[in-house]
């Protein structure tokens, strides 16, 4: 699996940004990078095979 260096990530999100503002449109990113949620308007979680909204209960202990 291949990353992405913090600058390099920084620039695409900020195009995609761009991108969504100037078409007026969403974009849905999947990643398992923690910080990509800080430029995001909606964060939803996967955990144990449900969407689940950010800080929900359960989001990363493994607990069921």
């Amino acid at each position: 699996m291949s990353t992405l260096d913090r600058e390099s990530q920084g620039s695409v999100e900020a195009l995609l940004g761009e991108v969504r503002v100037q078409e007026a449109t969403s974009i849905v990113m999947v990643s398992h990078q923690e910080l990509v949620h800080t430029r995001s308007d909606a964060v939803l979680r996967l955990h144990l095979g449900r969407l689940v909204p950010k800080g929900a209960q359960g989001h990363g202990t493994g607990s069921r």
